[in-house]
């Protein structure tokens, strides 16, 4: 009797008369059929998608470990073969089985720790294993950047689209920027809700249009089932925004998003530029640059901060996060008493000017006013950016900026009426600038609050989007259902479908109690897109983390492949590291104190935050 046929590599081949095979991808011929060549041509072929490719790969792999596990078998039953032979050939088996595993473990180590693979050459580390277990031989950093590498990889990359492609909606993110060698970078990640990292493409000498952008974001979306996305969404960049725009032509159903986070920071940008703040923020910092430029000064300032509540250092803004004005802001106000201590004494030289605004009430009373306008700002930010679903939050925290600012700004007396209403103007401007009809209908979709604040026209928008989303989706009853649960009649009229609100999430409330409505479908898609890419600049962090100024040699390829296994094994075992943060606020802060230490400040130039993670890893890496 034959061996039985693996249909996994069948199902994509043709029979053909006289025992000949066609692939259904390409159309190539074989003679006669032979499974490990099959096998191959669905890996090697340029038709194939990088999904089957994966798949084939890990048959591939198992065959392999199969034949080698037969070979001792066969082996062991040779009658030629003694009993204490068999018996050390079965051990070694084991063993060799053990130890590649172990080995894989330790490369899975490295590769999401971040840790340079020169860490294996290291003679401690070597000494270190052979003290562990004498029969463990450290891989080598070759085999670690090839073979285990490509093997977590690959089997990382199937577990993923084997969950991607069982999901029956996906919204994608995508952002650019450049690496270390100046390299132009795209990356990918889509939210299932979860963002999960799946593609880096490297642009090389294609430049960012709009159309090679679209071409690039409808390719990721064939992979996994273009009808399956929602939500496109990335900066607020006018190519990014025009991609979309063009993806939609192809597929209508589509909703490009800008990002909600980034809109914000360029509120505060808006801010920041007004001639009355911008004086006032120059002189903040002038304050701060003149304490930290001197050795003796930080020293003094340190001195006279003992004894109080408060051990914060001065910080300065990053130039590209405009909302780190208030880090800055904040550091100055928390260090008020001892700089005033400071100044006062005589043996401290500072400026006139910069004495005159520290023992100012009115500099300080400027300070906890700008605090005031910017700080709403600079926490919806950090709300909004969250991995969790908040997009039915986020028409609510635009109003709640609004009104913020605006109670704000009826406090403060040392701005003129034109700032403030240039303010008032900017904030009106950015919010209809954010606004989209799906945020209306995230909003309606919230059980907790049924959209109640929306004005009429936006209640219309909202209702309209639900609507066109159930056409696309072919349900018939969505309508009926939206009018029951607004009035809370039928399925909605039990008290206990709305009891569990306080303890559950909107999104798991459609999952778990109205499932079975049609309703449920339309907001479970709506309320699992994400209102910010903040997930992809998360992932440029990773990549910056992992190719820095010691590690410049890491080609791209396997940057990718690194920064991949670290942010997906991260995010799914969030749980198990959550002191193990590589978020932009972190990378904010720790850009801030490098600033703060810098000896001549005045010579820096702005870099962004995950430039400098790239410049804070003190180990090499040649690879």
């Amino acid at each position: 009797m034959g061996r039985p046929k693996d249909l996994r590599i069948w199902e994509h081949y043709r029979t053909l008369p006289n025992k000949s095979v066609s692939c259904k991808l390409c159309n190539k011929v074989y003679k006669f059929s032979n499974a490990a060549k099959m096998l191959q041509h669905l890996i090697t072929c340029p038709k194939s998608p990088e999904t089957l490719k994966d798949s084939m790969k890990l048959i591939k792999d198992s065959s392999s470990k199969t034949k080698m596990s037969g070979l001792s078998e066969i082996e062991t039953n040779d009658s030629f073969i003694s009993p204490s032979s068999s018996a050390n050939t079965t051990i070694n088996a084991e063993f060799q089985d053990t130890d590649d595993h172990i080995k894989t473990e330790l490369a899975r180590a490295i590769f999401v720790t971040g840790t340079p693979l020169s860490m294996v050459q290291h003679p401690l580390w070597i000494q270190f294993f052979e003290k562990l277990q004498p029969k463990f031989k450290i891989p080598s950093r070759k085999a670690l950047a090839t073979k285990y590498l490509d093997k977590i990889y690959r089997e990382m990359r199937f577990e993923l689209n084997e969950e991607l492609n069982a999901c029956s909606y996906l919204h994608l993110q995508c952002d650019g920027w450049s690496n270390l060698r100046n390299e132009g970078i795209i990356n990918f990640l889509i939210s299932k809700p979860q963002p999960a990292y799946v593609k880096s493409l490297n642009t090389e000498s294609n430049p960012h249009t709009s159309e090679y952008l679209s071409q690039e974001v409808e390719k990721v979306m064939k992979v996994y089932g273009a009808n399956k996305f929602l939500v496109l969404i990335g900066d607020n960049a006018r190519n990014i925004q025009k991609a979309f725009e063009l993806t939609k032509l192809k597929y209508p159903h589509v909703v490009p998003l800008g990002c909600c986070a980034h809109i914000l920071n360029l509120l505060c940008q808006d801010i920041v530029k007004i001639q009355e703040v911008t004086v006032f923020i120059m002189q903040a910092i002038n304050i701060i640059k003149t304490v930290k430029r001197s050795q003796r000064l930080s020293s003094l300032l340190i001195k006279s901060r003992q004894g109080e509540d408060s051990t914060q250092t001065l910080k300065l803004p990053c130039a590209t996060r405009w909302g780190s004005h208030v880090t800055s802001l904040k550091s100055l106000k928390a260090n008020k008493i001892a700089l005033q201590i400071l100044t006062v004494r005589e043996d401290v030289v500072i400026s006139r000017d910069i004495k005159d605004l520290i023992l100012s009430d009115d500099f300080w009373t400027k300070t906890g006013e700008c605090i005031s306008i910017l700080e709403p700002v600079t926490e919806s930010i950090f709300y909004l950016e969250s991995d969790q679903n908040r997009l039915h939050r986020t028409y609510i925290t635009f109003r709640d900026v609004q009104a913020k600012i605006r109670f704000a700004l009826n406090e403060i007396s040392t701005l003129s009426e034109e700032s403030k209403q240039q303010i008032l103007t900017s904030v009106s401007s950015r919010c209809n600038m954010a606004m989209r009809p799906i945020h209306f209908a995230a909003y309606i979709l919230d059980p907790r609050t049924l959209g109640v604040e929306l004005t009429q026209e936006e209640e219309l928008k909202g209702m309209e989007f639900i609507y066109n989303l159930s056409q696309h989706l072919s349900l018939s009853n969505v309508m009926a259902d939206l009018a029951c649960y607004k009035a809370k009649e039928n399925f909605w009229a039990r008290g206990f479908v709305w009891s569990s609100l306080d303890s559950i999430e909107p999104l798991i409330w459609w999952k778990g109690i109205c499932g079975s409505t049609e309703l449920s479908k339309v907001a479970i898609r709506i309320l699992s897109a994400p209102c910010t890419s903040a997930a992809t600049e998360r992932s440029f962090s990773i990549q910056g983390y992992i190719h820095n100024n010691k590690r410049n040699r890491l080609t791209t390829e396997r940057t990718e492949k690194i920064s991949f296994i670290c942010y997906n094994w991260n995010l799914k075992h969030k749980a198990e590291c959550e002191d193990i943060q590589f978020n932009e606020e972190n990378t904010l802060e720790a850009f801030i104190e490098q600033v703060n230490e810098h000896n001549s400040l005045d010579e820096i130039e702005p870099i962004e935050p995950i430039q400098f993670i790239a410049c804070n890893n003190s180990e090499s890496d040649s690879d």
